[in-house]
């Protein structure tokens, strides 16, 4: 993905704490509007304020806080689709999800997309570590899909942060479990600075950026000493300085490859909040004058669909013709395919047939899948369908596809074990939404599998 000069910014300021509305300046975004910070990038910005109704609130926390972060993944991929930087001020790590979500939405869930997270805290917490039970300790390992999926679902993440693609930046209070969980999985600690504990920043960010296609660096105002948040209500003591974490972000900005930068839990009101509110200004104006100087990745538009000529698709007694193509309907929602027929020794009859479906947008990629097959009864027991599945790998990988999720239903019995004989592996089973087609037809839950192509 090519590195493009940043030429426009899209503000999302989120006026929440966590599902909660923001009471006042709570979340600051009012003082940022009135320095002046936005124009920090010298490039046009526009400003955003996503928000859910309150009357929707249920007794889910989670899922309250994913409906949120829904509307802020619609604003971050509308803002990448059409090549602009994305800037999160306000709220707090709760929202990070989002974020991720609206890259996915724009590149793709398959787009390899990395996190470098400031913080002084891992808020790597599940629900089964968590001493405190807060859902703000949780965003990253509900990112990498370690909990809560109704909160990464309704964020628009359809598929989950490998952990080797998370780096921690500063972290200096974990607690014992969450710290055991951190080690147990490839998730990078690094040091914001010489003299702190982890690896060293600039090689764990060259060699994330190296195996990423964008990245999204979110800091939590607490990655500073607590001298410059002081009333910032998770602080800690013993942290690095301004211009440490400044020069932090600007490793991380010289890549070439942010394509979202986040600073939340900066505290707009109550006693110390002029301190915290300009050092969050402070941060924000070091942050956009890098961006500025390094660029970002390209817009997550796609290009004009072709499509190819799939060539002879045989797998010893089978054979996949080509039935027809189907281009895709913006409207209905629906991605461009081919149809197979698929074909048993000596031609002639159809034993079945196989879709292969090209796009990654969310219903299909959590919900529907790229592949869908049937096999009439009398050729069934042959493994034809997973037989089927693997010959078109080669088509998808053409299309730019790193992997095809594969949906049936749980009790499908039958289309489960030919995930399983396809090669593809079992990731979680979900809910789906009631305004689905799926849903109307009766399902209620499917059950996801990823084929990797490598």
């Amino acid at each position: 993905m090519p590195t493009t000069p940043l030429s426009a910014l899209q503000v999302i300021a989120v006026r929440y704490i966590g599902s909660r509305p923001a009471v006042d300046d709570e979340r600051a975004l009012d003082a940022y509007a009135a320095s002046g910070v936005y124009g920090a990038a010298d490039v046009p910005f526009a400003v955003v304020e996503p928000a859910w109704p309150a009357d929707e609130r249920g007794p889910d926390d989670a899922a309250d806080v994913g409906r949120l972060c829904g509307a802020i993944a619609d604003a971050v991929a509308a803002a990448r689709r059409a090549g602009r930087a994305v800037v999160l001020t306000g709220g707090n790590c709760a929202h990070a999800p989002g974020v991720l979500g609206g890259l996915q939405d724009a590149h793709g869930p398959a787009a390899r997309i990395g996190l470098v997270w400031f913080d002084a805290h891992g808020d790597f917490n599940t629900p089964h570590t968590t001493l405190s039970g807060s859902l703000g300790g949780m965003p990253a390992a509900v990112c990498a899909g370690l909990g809560l999926p109704q909160w990464r679902e309704r964020a628009h993440m359809a598929a989950p942060l490998p952990t080797d693609r998370i780096v921690l930046v500063g972290p200096r209070n974990l607690d014992p479990e969450e710290a055991r969980l951190i080690r147990s999985t490839d998730v990078t600690i690094a040091a914001p600075a010489r003299g702190f504990p982890g690896a060293d920043l600039p090689q764990a960010v060259a060699s994330l950026a190296e195996r990423c296609d964008l990245l999204y660096l979110h800091i939590d105002a607490d990655i500073l000493d607590r001298a410059y948040v002081p009333n910032h209500r998770t602080g800690e003591p013993a942290g690095p300085d301004m211009a440490q974490v400044q020069a932090a972000m600007d490793t991380v900005l010289a890549t070439g490859k942010v394509a979202a930068l986040a600073l939340v839990s900066v505290y707009g009101a109550g006693q110390g909040s002029a301190v915290s509110v300009a050092s969050g200004i402070a941060l924000l104006q070091a942050g956009l004058a890098s961006w500025r100087r390094y660029g970002l990745p390209g817009a997550g538009a796609e290009s004009p669909f072709e499509f190819l000529d799939p060539g002879r698709l045989v797998d010893g007694d089978l054979e996949l013709v080509l039935d027809e193509t189907r281009p895709a309907d913006p409207v209905r929602g629906y991605v461009p395919g081919y149809v197979f027929k698929m074909v048993p020794g000596g031609g002639g009859a159809c034993a079945g047939h196989i879709s292969l479906r090209i796009g990654n947008p969310f219903p299909l990629v959590l919900y529907g899948g790229h592949i869908g097959y049937g096999v009439e009864e009398e050729y069934r027991g042959r493994h034809y369908a997973a037989r089927a599945c693997r010959l078109l790998m080669d088509l998808a990988r053409h299309h730019g596809l790193r992997a095809l999720w594969i949906t049936c239903t749980p009790e499908n019995t039958a289309s489960r074990r030919t995930c399983e004989l396809a090669g593809a592996e079992f990731v979680e089973i979900v809910d789906l939404p009631p305004d689905s087609d799926m849903y109307r037809r009766g399902e209620r839950r499917k059950c996801r599998y990823r084929l990797d192509l490598g």
